[in-house]
């Protein structure tokens, strides 16, 4: 049987940037896992977001809630089913996914921005997967092999972050500065529109994200 374990995971707060109407002026939770596959050895753990949510709201730090509850993305009440239903296996085996998916709501209650004042402390890779000729020759023809309304944007994003063309059936860019994380987030909640596999990663044992609010 193929199953995810489960080593930690964390809520990060993307703050909102009146500059950048991609995200329509609200902040961006990102739901980050450490995980690796049962199957996979040897057994390499890797952070990568596994769902993201928008704060509706104005308040300096708001979380969502409704009706004094906590809100998460419907991918994180996904995952406390599979929780139960054995294909994701938390570190501790013994929790049932009612407490998997509380362990996740007690996360967002108290997310952690990426910025400590002006300074960057979430700095993952990103990785574009083209695997044949047709798919690398899309992504190098420019905003029409791209998909959704906003294309054109998600096209200018993916260029700033890999400006030269794609010739390999892997290629990788690492997050510096908070314009590529802004880019690298507006991405990946775009993903689908990318004609390629487009994903984030950290090392397991990166500092900021294995912090003491980490669970």
């Amino acid at each position: 049987m193929s199953y995810e374990i489960e080593h930690g995971k964390r809520v990060l707060r993307i703050p909102k940037r009146e500059s950048d109407e991609r995200f329509h002026n609200w902040d961006t939770l990102l739901f980050m896992s450490c995980m690796a596959s049962n199957n996979v050895h040897p057994r390499t753990f890797t952070w990568h977001p596994v769902a993201y949510d928008t704060v509706y709201s104005d308040e300096p730090n708001a979380i969502n809630t409704w009706n004094k509850e906590v809100m998460v993305p419907l991918k994180i009440w996904e995952m406390g089913c599979h929780a139960d239903g054995g294909s994701i296996k938390p570190w501790d085996r013994s929790q049932s996914g009612m407490a998997y998916l509380k362990a996740w709501k007690d996360l967002a209650a108290k997310p952690v921005s990426v910025f400590d004042g002006e300074n960057l402390l979430f700095r993952p890779s990103v990785t574009i997967y083209s695997n044949n000729d047709t798919i690398k020759a899309n992504l190098n023809a420019g905003a029409e092999h791209f998909r959704g309304y906003q294309k054109e944007k998600i096209h200018e994003a993916f260029k700033r972050l890999f400006p030269r063309d794609i010739t390999s059936g892997w290629e990788n860019a690492s997050v510096g500065t908070a314009d590529e994380l802004y880019d690298t987030v507006f991405l990946w909640m775009n993903r689908e529109h990318i004609p390629a596999t487009f994903f984030i990663e950290c090392p397991e044992q990166t500092a900021f994200l294995k912090g003491k609010d980490a669970a």
